[in-house]
């Protein structure tokens, strides 16, 4: 069974792909919270396990039941929006009991 873990978008090698905006919010107030999280990526992606990191879009309470949209590679201009908490959870709950995105960064907003 994989180790499935939440990051977000923004973490790791994502982070070059956020629009202007979004990467001076970053900078100037989630700087150590997402330093902390390309670090737990990092060690994950080396740790010999099984693993899918979730790194989902702006996260929202109301829950739409909208189709999951998945991106396992990073491209310029790529735009990760809104996905709801539960809609999150729906999908890291999939992957845990039929992984098939092992090794991918996933980032996720809905459809």
């Amino acid at each position: 069974m994989p180790v499935i873990v939440l990051t977000g978008f923004g973490a790791g090698d994502s982070g070059a792909y956020q629009g202007w905006f979004m990467r001076l919010i970053f900078r100037l107030l989630l700087k150590d919270v997402y330093a902390d999280k390309t670090e737990m990526e990092r060690r994950i992606e080396g740790s010999g396990l099984e693993w899918v990191l979730v790194r989902p879009g702006r996260l929202i309470n109301k829950d739409s039941h909208r189709p999951v949209r998945v991106e396992t590679a990073n491209r310029k201009g790529m735009a990760i929006g809104t996905i709801s908490r539960a809609a999150v959870a729906r999908f890291m709950v999939d992957q845990a009991e039929k992984s098939d995105l092992l090794y991918c960064r996933a980032a996720i907003c809905e459809a």
